[in-house]
């Protein structure tokens, strides 16, 4: 068991690494997302502040918000089932059916209680929104049989992320202030030290600084989650450990450099231009309150006070004398600021870059002419391109791990006691050789299509040019369906097995010859009657 002095180590590293992205994640939020901007404030005076102040240009937040629905809705799409489990590559081929309907019952009720009986839907929605600047934390945690699972997005200036082995999240640190009568109802199971225990009536409200640690232990493989009190600069004690199968926090990155823990989302990518479009529109701001009001010059003459002078539509204001000849006229209008030059198509071209950075640019507008359904597709197809590194790490570092995490917590609390096959099984790894994950969302249904395309294609082209019965004999025709099936994200327990296609086969065929038998029997007589006659 690692010591609690050597887990602090850890927490206080990692948060020291975490501190030298503030600059870039505060400026992100800033810009990007200053209704949600934690960096600028402290958790009490961000409650009811007036965010935003600096922001002059509001296509980098409608492109975030963007960002963030177009990952929901392609990815984790509502009421839908945006993946399944079915059997790995080294389950055997006689195994797989009865492994599959199995996996698939545990894939509905996983669904099921994920739409219906959880808050999964409004927190990822929340954790899109942080994973535009390239980081996002979901804690996953159990209820009761009413919501057994409780999800909660929590804020990337909350959470240091500390690097595995591999590359991988192998930790994930939190700083929590916290008063010391609420420990106990934070955590039941806190033992706490006598210094604390101590402590009562008013010096029971006083906050003490605890840090929430969750790391994997690289001998059990297991996930062990420790909440310390710092009680000195070196110096923890630990008040809660327990451990897990999942970690309590999951970090998922968009992206993320070889030498950084944490990701760098597109966000980041598009903050020089939003930056420019956020000063050239401030700038434009400015000068058309120059060309509103004017700027003024009041002769020193005794005549007209600044001080009691009123500029409005239709005020007459008496002046030694106005421009012409000596006398000059006796009423003049009064010459105003009307040089209005505003950048226009640096302001289309910076809002356009920011809007493909972001991936703004899915779909076409909806005025213009007519759009074709394969110009919708085509635009999608694009989508699924850019997006598609992104894609992968969203499948091992979010899916996955939810999944993971969620059947594991419905198998402890017996929700899958029911499901018949699963006797006797305490776990099910997906992701592993055994169980594999299928993700069915929208975005991976697009990617498919390529492969489904060129597969129809060939079919298309050898029939066309060798006849249907060559295109027969080249090519596995009885596996095409099962293989459009599964790539198009049919059901597979509505796929019949070479067994069953083998008997429905049989069937047909003695159908068949049943009637053809009767077809001869009737003919016989008709023959025999044919030749007497």
């Amino acid at each position: 068991m690692q010591a609690p002095t050597r887990t602090l180590e850890r927490a206080q590293a990692a948060w020291k690494q975490k501190l030298q992205w503030d600059d870039v994640i505060r400026e992100a939020f800033r810009y990007g997302m200053p209704q949600r901007n934690l960096h600028d404030y402290t958790l009490d005076t961000s409650v009811g502040a007036k965010k935003g102040g600096t922001t002059y240009d509001s296509t980098a937040v409608a492109s975030v918000q963007k960002f963030s629905h177009r990952v929901v809705d392609t990815v984790f799409p509502p009421h839908r089932k945006w993946a399944r489990l079915q059997a790995g590559p080294m389950v055997p081929k006689d195994q797989k059916k009865r492994v599959n309907e199995v996996l698939e019952a545990v894939t509905d009720r996983f669904f099921a209680i994920l739409h219906n009986a959880s808050n999964f839907q409004s927190a990822v929605g929340e954790w899109a929104y942080d994973l535009a600047a390239g980081t996002a934390t979901m804690a996953l945690n159990k209820g009761d049989l009413d919501h057994p699972l409780i999800w909660a997005p929590v804020p990337v200036v909350a959470v240091a992320p500390e690097e595995g082995a591999h590359g991988e999240v192998g930790g994930v640190y939190r700083k929590i202030k916290i008063k010391i009568r609420l420990i106990k109802e934070q955590w039941p199971d806190a033992r706490l030290p006598k210094d604390l225990r101590d402590k009562t009536g008013s010096e029971s409200d006083k906050p003490v600084t605890l840090w929430d640690c969750t790391y994997r232990d690289a001998k059990t493989g297991q996930w062990v989650y420790e909440v310390l009190w710092e009680c000195g600069t070196d110096d923890a004690k630990r008040l809660v450990r327990r451990t897990s199968k999942h970690p309590a926090l999951n970090v998922t990155r968009f992206m993320k450099s070889s030498n950084e823990v944490q990701g760098r989302g597109p966000l980041l990518n598009a903050l020089p231009d939003i930056k420019t479009l956020n000063k050239l529109i401030e700038l434009v701001l400015k000068n058309a309150s120059y060309a509103v009001t004017g700027v003024w010059t009041v002769a020193d003459d005794g005549v007209t006070n600044p001080d009691t002078v009123r500029i409005v539509p239709g005020a007459m204001i008496k002046v030694a004398r106005n421009q012409g000849h000596p006398s000059g006229p006796s009423i003049a209008p009064m010459q105003m600021s009307h040089d209005f030059n505003v950048s226009m198509l640096e302001q289309e071209r910076l809002s356009t870059s920011i809007k493909s950075l972001m991936f703004d640019n899915a779909l076409p507008p909806m005025a213009g002419p007519v759009r074709s359904a394969t110009e919708y597709i085509e635009r999608m197809k694009d989508l699924a391109q850019d997006i598609g590194p992104a894609f992968g790490r969203l499948v091992s570092e979010a899916m996955v791990p939810w999944m993971q995490a969620g059947i594991d917590i419905l198998m402890d609390m017996g929700l899958m006691a029911d499901i018949e096959g699963l006797e006797g099984i305490d776990t099910i790894r997906v992701g592993g050789v055994n169980v594999q994950l299928v993700v069915t969302s929208p975005l991976a249904t697009l990617q498919n299509l390529e492969e489904v395309e060129a597969i129809i294609r060939t079919m298309e082209m050898t029939q066309t040019l060798l006849g249907p019965e060559a295109a027969a004999g080249a090519f596995k025709v009885e596996e095409l369906p099962e293989r459009l099936a599964t790539k198009l994200g049919f059901p597979a327990d509505l796929i019949r097995d070479a067994k069953e296609q083998k008997q429905l086969q049989d069937l047909v065929a003695s159908k068949l010859a049943e009637m053809q038998m009767a077809v001869a029997a009737e003919q016989q007589p008709q023959q025999a009657a044919g030749v007497m006659q």
